[in-house]
């Protein structure tokens, strides 16, 4: 996790502005507490998914204790308040291939 923020910045430098990273690793079983930090890091990147290895053990918020749930809840709803802005810059980006506004 901490080398995904200097990736996304560089990779945005480098011209590739709609980057990613794997919420909560790829390959990995995190405690709790690290899948909340990976979802809430994924909430402010430039888009948001959620998936990992087949080798992984299973954790969609429902696979943690319900207090990882309800938190797990209000990011993601924050991520749903937010979308309205997010959605018409990576549509302006894609056909422009920077942000003009």
């Amino acid at each position: 996790m901490n080398i995904t923020i200097p990736m996304l910045l560089n990779l945005s430098l480098s011209g590739i502005g709609l980057a990613g990273s794997d919420v909560r690793g790829f390959s990995c079983s995190p405690s709790k507490e690290l899948y909340l930090g990976w979802l809430g890091l994924g909430a402010l990147s430039q888009f948001f998914r959620v998936h990992s290895s087949n080798y992984s053990k299973r954790r969609e918020p429902w696979m943690f204790d319900d207090e990882t749930l309800e938190a797990a809840k209000k990011i993601i709803k924050f991520i749903y308040n937010i979308i309205t802005y997010i959605f018409p810059l990576a549509y302006e980006y894609s056909k422009e291939g920077a942000f003009t506004s």
